[in-house]
């Protein structure tokens, strides 16, 4: 997740926020249930703050992975082979804006091997790049990037630095 605003406030309201995602995640909630509660739970409490958050739930046995979004940049998979897409559906309003807002669940089935990546709107978006471009260049990023975790990060890295590497 990500608070809107700065400074220890926000920090603060963000560790709040993760401690009531794990308590509505272990009563069992699916995603799209765990941002409404925190969603209702923020805007209760009367705090003048919002925040993006992602909540997904994966299972390890079939590889279903279940997400709900509240605002926040889609997750990026990258399977390893070439190919790299945006998880689509499951997006909500961020947490703290809406009365009653409603968190739809998007849900696929990663292969093995998968690399899930969650990030915040500052690797994708400045002042000279638009959202959808940014989008587009991570998704790009990702498809030619190495499967190990490190070297996948250095080479996305790599690529925000430089906006024109692998741009046709």
């Amino acid at each position: 997740g990500d608070v809107v605003g700065r400074g220890e406030r926000a920090a603060a309201l963000m560790g709040q926020l993760r401690n009531a995602v794990r308590a509505y995640a272990f009563e069992g909630k699916p995603p799209a249930q765990v941002l409404e509660s925190v969603n209702g739970l923020l805007l209760e409490a009367g705090a003048e703050h919002m925040a993006t958050m992602i909540y997904g739930v994966l299972d390890t046995e079939t590889g279903e992975l279940r997400v709900a979004n509240a605002g926040h940049p889609p997750p990026l998979l990258a399977t390893g082979t070439g190919t790299a897409r945006l998880l689509d559906g499951g997006s909500g309003p961020p947490i703290g804006a809406l009365p009653g807002a409603r968190y739809p669940e998007g849900c696929t089935v990663l292969a093995p091997g998968t690399t899930v990546l969650l990030y915040t709107d500052g690797l994708v978006e400045d002042r000279t790049t638009p959202l959808e471009q940014g989008l587009e260049r991570l998704r790009r990023a990702a498809a030619d990037a190495p499967q190990e975790l490190e070297s996948f990060c250095a080479h996305l890295l790599r690529r925000r630095q430089d906006p024109l590497a692998g741009v046709p």
